[in-house]
């Protein structure tokens, strides 16, 4: 028989069972359609971990403090030079010759006293840091609101602080928030009473021209000044301050931060700077934990979706058999007219393997649908822990273009698959004895 003949003679038979065709399509089309599902809610899970680490800076982007900051007594791993490691531009240098190392980015920040922000009775501030403004967008700072700074006094505020703003002499923690880009404040060192009251020792200059970082981010607590106008500051602090541990340091920066180029390892190239002496960290030193929690659940979905396709292999099947049965007759008589045993076994076949392509194409259109629905009136459990901003929502649902087309392949190996067991005992069946017997 003729590719095309088997085709026609396949789609015959199928409608002419259209009833028990449908149900078994239907069969397919919801076990297809589980599989793209649950799959997607495991891809669903990974594009939110994407979003909230680009929210935290990304897996591009390294923080690397001197060796004795504080941070060193967080660390699990002890430095591999011993030494006392300064963050200058002798070290900086060093670290920007180091392989996979695109741009250092070296912040400043008060070490003792610090200036904040007051309006009225109300003060507000967070962590002040001077840093150069050239490269602050390539290291994962992206301003939400306003522009970046270009003067002197021009400074960017987290998204957070304004919103953080507190009466200290309130028994009831009286809150107010304060649009920094239109609200005029003031910015110097504070002086308390033993009330809570306070007064301005020294005022200073600010000019906030953008905001930056969403919710929960790390950037959200932040305020940023140019380094030449934070060293001036930090002169002034300096003059008043009690001791010399409240200084801050101006021959030394307090942190660093560090672009890696594309392509470079993020883990190789935090632990040569480590190797340095510094203490380094990254996203990347949870991100593998995240990971293979992601893993176990996006495996757990498909296993999910695996037992409703094998029951609709099943379906197909048990179709494929009982159309077995009821066609004995018509068996007998293709093999009797010339039909080989090829031929009789293909038609079946073609038969099974219509059954999963079809369902596997209609179950496209299903999945984007529900994926749809569960973006639009689903949610994620603890969204806020993926740090978006609130114009965004985590996604419950994602589809990759390609997953649709691995569904129906699939699909159609499946339906291939069923009819297999079936379209072989169709060959064997005896021509006389399937025409004696009917």
């Amino acid at each position: 028989m003729k590719i095309t003949d088997l085709l026609l003679t396949s789609l015959k038979n199928l409608w002419r069972r259209k009833v028990r065709t449908i149900l078994t399509i239907i069969g397919v089309l919801i076990g297809s359609t589980s599989i793209i599902i649950m799959l997607s809610m495991g891809f669903a899970l990974t594009k939110n971990n994407e979003a909230m680490f680009e929210e935290i800076g990304g897996l591009s982007v390294i923080t690397v403090h001197p060796s004795d900051s504080m941070y060193a007594q967080f660390q699990e791993e002890k430095p591999i030079n011993t030494k006392n490691v300064k963050l200058n531009s002798l070290t900086l240098n060093k670290i920007q010759e180091i392989d996979g190392v695109k741009l250092v980015v070296p912040f400043m920040e008060f070490r003792g006293e610090a200036p904040q922000l007051t309006k009225g009775k109300f003060v507000g501030g967070g962590m002040v840091y001077g840093v150069d403004f050239k490269h602050i967008e390539e290291i994962g700072y992206k301003v939400t609101q306003g522009h970046l700074p270009t003067g002197k006094y021009d400074a960017l505020a987290g998204s957070e602080i304004g919103k953080n703003f507190y009466n200290p002499s309130s028994n009831n923690y009286e809150t107010i928030e304060v649009d920094l880009l239109k609200d005029k404040v003031d910015f110097g060192l504070l002086e308390y009473d033993e009330k809570g009251n306070f007064k301005v020792k020294s005022k200073s200059k600010i000019n906030f021209t953008g905001l930056t970082g969403t919710e929960g981010s790390m950037y959200s607590y932040q305020l940023l000044i140019g380094m030449d106008y934070f060293k001036e500051l930090a002169t002034e602090v300096n003059r008043n301050a009690i001791n010399k541990e409240m200084k801050t340091d101006l021959n030394n920066y307090s942190l660093a931060m560090v672009q890696i180029e594309d392509g470079a390892n993020l883990l190789e190239v935090q632990n040569s700077i480590k190797a340095e002496g510094f203490i380094a960290e990254s996203n990347a030193d949870f991100y593998n934990e995240i990971k293979e929690s992601t893993d176990s659940t996006r495996m757990m979905f498909l296993i999910v979706g695996a037992v409703a396709f094998i029951v609709a292999a099943i379906g197909i099947a048990n179709t494929m058999i009982m159309s077995v049965y009821e066609r004995t007759k018509e068996i007998g008589v293709m093999k009797v007219i010339g039909a080989s045993i090829k031929d009789i076994r293909n038609m079946f076949l073609m038969e099974a393997t219509f059954i999963g392509l079809i369902g596997g194409i209609i179950s496209i259109f299903f999945s984007f649908f529900i994926s749809f629905l569960l973006n639009s009136f689903g949610s994620v459990q603890n969204q806020e822990i993926f740090y978006m901003d609130e114009t965004k929502k985590a996604l419950v649902s994602y589809i990759p273009f390609w997953l649709p087309f691995i569904g129906v392949l699939f699909s159609t190996l499946v339906g291939l698959f069923s009819g297999y067991i079936p379209a072989r005992r169709a060959t064997k069946i005896s021509a006389i004895e399937a025409i004696r017997n009917q």
